[in-house]
């Protein structure tokens, strides 16, 4: 089985896990990293548990007591080898689901990437609602 990540309208992550087999995900709360150090931190995490759960599908949900400003998201965006970990750990799909509270913005929206790696082997797509964003990742398998 593929591994994929569901993720929200954010790159703002931690590692606060919790398992839910009922929906065969594994999610992923996160509050609000400050730097790219805690960011990169975040994603260790997150390959970690790609290696403790091999074949779960995984979900990024935001903390919604703290809602993201324009201003407070500049300067958050994701460490330049998370790709490539992403990569190296298995990740094939990635569903970015837009905050629903907020437009989308660069600022806001999951992108993992850059115009110099569209050649790379994730997919990643956008959608309006995690329901969307499970239906296209599970029909990837």
């Amino acid at each position: 089985m593929e591994k994929f990540i569901l993720a929200n309208g954010t790159n703002r992550i931690c590692s606060k896990i919790q398992i839910n087999h009922f929906d065969q995900m594994v999610t992923l709360k996160y509050f609000g990293s400050q730097n790219e150090e805690s960011i990169q931190e975040a994603y260790c995490k997150v390959l970690e548990t790609f290696e403790s759960f091999k074949g779960e599908l995984f979900r990024f949900l935001p903390d919604q007591s703290e809602l993201e400003t324009e201003e407070k998201a500049a300067g958050k965006d994701l460490p330049k080898n998370v790709l490539n970990q992403l990569i190296q750990a298995g990740v094939k799909y990635v569903g970015a689901v837009e905050n629903p509270e907020k437009l989308p913005t660069a600022n806001n929206t999951v992108t993992l990437l850059t115009p110099n790696e569209k050649d790379t082997e994730i997919s990643v797509a956008s959608f309006s609602s995690f329901d969307e964003a499970y239906d296209w990742l599970t029909s990837k398998h």
